[in-house]
């Protein structure tokens, strides 16, 4: 596979049919977007496949083999986006996985024969083929991606595919070099979306020291740099303080670390994601946005959510209290309770 950010030459013995899929912005989205490739590659065994996405993003694609070709956006800007993609042409087909009108447009202006997408943000004029904007969150988002492939096939999906992540091959040089040191377990605390996302530092606090004290478990804190001074409070172990790499891991590393954890515990953000992708024994909080639309997928991962009436609002802060009243029922107790079971289901990631 190639990655690069202008056109090169496809190694797969392909047919006449070109097609570019216009990836998701966030880790989380591009995580859920992997079955799509695969179904895709199903459908098409002989095409040529190339995503085009944010460098961000771009390592969740990495090692896959249902794509032959990674178009990294190296600058930001709708301008850079379009002239990237009309360069890389031609395409006969393009899927837009982003809801977003610009996406849209970028393709219709790169001249792109077949443009398919959901009709969200006004964009279904300027889409050759589109399923109704009102069906992008009904339902999980893998299986709405994964949908749009059914206005090119004849296809009847019979079974639902599972994101799956390729790590790097030295991904146990990498989290020697982040100075981890026997087994441990990791916390993904932050989320960039908004406060109404967060289970309480306080609650992780308390929960990292049941895992360093009756699991024997280092605990790990990821996250952005900006959540360094936040996730401190939560690695602030008193007997055994815990690692922060806030601001410290690229994907790439951050997959590694991930891979290697005992089990990941984390509110709704891309680490979840991604260590479900893995198959590492991961639990996510879900309190102001649902499950049944972004809930991670994988053969180990379980979710924890509220039960309050007013979730989901998927709304960036409260709007009825002072603070997300929809984890005051995620409680310490029932987390513990569900990490308890996997850790003892034999099912431990070791390194």
């Amino acid at each position: 596979m190639k990655m690069e950010s202008t056109e090169s030459s496809i190694a797969r013995e392909s047919d006449s049919t070109r097609i570019v899929v216009l990836a998701p912005n966030w880790l989380g989205d591009a995580v859920m977007s992997l079955p799509f490739f695969l179904e895709l590659r199903e459908v098409f065994p002989a095409a040529s496949i190339s995503v085009a996405c944010r460098e961000y993003v771009s390592e969740i694609y990495s090692r896959k083999k249902e794509i032959d070709r990674i178009i990294v956006y190296r600058k930001s800007g709708f301008i850079s986006r379009n002239s990237l993609i009309r360069k890389s042409g031609p395409w006969d087909i393009a899927f837009l996985l982003p809801p977003s009108f610009s996406s849209a447009f970028a393709l219709f202006l790169a001249g792109v024969k077949r443009r398919i997408g959901y009709g969200t943000d006004f964009r279904s004029i300027i889409l050759t083929d589109a399923l109704d904007g009102a069906l992008y969150k009904k339902g999980h988002l893998s299986d709405n991606y994964a949908s749009l492939i059914d206005l090119v096939s004849n296809r009847v999906r019979e079974s639902k595919s599972l994101p799956s992540i390729v790590p790097p091959g030295n991904w146990g040089d990498i989290i020697e070099r982040k100075r981890i040191k026997g087994n441990y377990a990791v916390f993904s605390a932050g989320a960039s979306y908004g406060p109404a996302k967060l289970w309480p530092a306080e609650n992780y606090l308390k929960l990292a020291g049941l895992l360093s004290e009756d699991k024997g478990l280092e605990v790990v804190a990821v996250g952005t740099g900006k959540e360094k001074e936040y996730l401190n409070s939560i690695v602030n172990i008193k007997k055994k303080p815990g690692i922060n790499l806030a601001g410290e891991c690229d994907v790439k590393e951050l997959i590694a670390v991930l891979k290697g954890a005992e089990v990941v515990v984390g509110n709704d953000s891309g680490p979840v994601h991604i260590s479900a992708a893995l198959g590492v024994p991961t639990v996510s909080l879900f309190g102001s946005t649902s499950p049944l639309w972004t809930g991670p997928r994988g053969t180990n991962s379980k979710i924890v959510e509220s039960n309050i009436e007013c979730s989901p609002c998927f709304k960036k802060e409260c709007p009825k209290y002072s603070h997300a009243k929809c984890y005051d029922d995620i409680t310490i107790e029932r987390v513990y309770k569900v990490i308890c079971e996997m850790l003892d289901s034999g099912n431990i990631k070791r390194k």
